[in-house]
């Protein structure tokens, strides 16, 4: 069973299910879209609208084989895409086996609950991610973040990178590893309780134990390991910089349309490889298909963005 469900007007999207595999990506207009792919045809969607809430749930229909003869429904396994517009500040994902995967999503807040899906959270900004877990690793790449509150038994958190003045990581786990890279020269406070976990710091400087208001790590684990890293904070702004340097090329094309200027971090690069001519507009086009365009959906972003000429 396939199908597109589409919502304008929120700010909050809930999605609940048990073993859909998910995408969430940002949507290039203003409508929220939820697509979904091979889900079996004795399932039900249900969607409804609390405020600006926009709740979606995915489950067995109530006349199902298993809920007639067993009085269960069990679960729907299948994959779904949920392309979030930028009026959208939070997203709760309620889950049990399946796998999240986000790329390019801005957000005030995310809350995850699964007990064994894993999640990657890639090339985003997200200001508050809560993430509970049994076994499910949560991992987090080339994305900025202030707080993090991590429950788990035995998944693992991998972080790349918290902000030089984020405020808070919070975890409490029994047996998974927590790697942490933070930027900023200043020092980190921890807070631990381990039985047998070790602590292995490199390049940062760490105090323990103390009352503070930011850069803290609260760490509870029986046996796992808390590893933190210095992000430097000249690496920090190299990478400012050759984003500054991508929005400059990007604005000073005389082709490019002012209004179509709220783009990803990989559309910028793309378009900014193509203005430079290190690639081929036909590469442009296939580098597109990649993050998810269609070819029709890539050369109309193209001619949009930078006028038909570029070859």
């Amino acid at each position: 069973m396939n199908g597109i469900l589409t919502r304008d007007g929120v700010k909050k999207i809930v999605i609940k299910a048990v073993g859909i595999d998910l995408d969430v990506v940002s949507s290039k207009n203003e409508t929220n879209i939820f697509e979904y792919d091979d889900l079996p045809s004795d399932c039900e969607i249900v969607e409804n609208v609390k405020g600006d809430t926009w709740i979606i749930e995915v489950k067995k229909e109530e006349n199902s084989f298993l809920k007639k003869f067993f009085g269960f429904s069990g679960g729907v396994y299948g994959d779904a895409t949920l392309k979030i517009s930028k009026d959208i500040e939070e997203l709760s994902i309620n889950s049990v086996t399946g796998d999240c995967d986000c790329n390019g999503i801005t957000l005030k807040k995310f809350d995850i609950k699964t007990v064994s899906g894993d999640t990657d959270i890639n090339n985003s900004s997200i200001d508050v991610i809560n993430f509970s877990s049994t076994s499910g690793d949560l991992d987090i790449s080339k994305t900025p973040c202030k707080v993090i509150d991590f429950k788990n038994v035995s998944g693992d958190l991998s972080v790349d990178y918290l902000i030089e003045d984020f405020e808070k990581v919070y975890v409490k786990n029994v047996s998974g590893d927590c790697d942490l890279v933070i930027a900023g020269n200043e020092k980190v406070y921890v807070n631990k309780k381990t039985a047998s976990g070790d602590i292995y710091l490199k390049g940062i400087d760490v105090e323990f134990n103390q009352k503070r208001e930011n850069r803290i790590i609260d760490f509870i684990s029986v046996s796992g390991d808390l590893n933190i890293e210095l992000k430097r904070i000249e690496n920090v702004e190299k990478i400012n910089k050759e984003n500054n340097k991508v929005n400059e090329n990007l604005k000073d094309s005389s082709n490019l349309k002012e209004e179509n200027m709220v783009l990803t971090i990989e559309e910028k690069k793309i378009l900014e490889l193509l203005l430079t001519e290190k690639i081929t507009r036909s590469f442009a086009i296939e580098l597109l298909e990649s993050i998810g365009y269609t070819e029709e959906n890539a050369v109309k972003f193209l001619d949009e963005m930078l006028g038909g000429g570029n070859k």
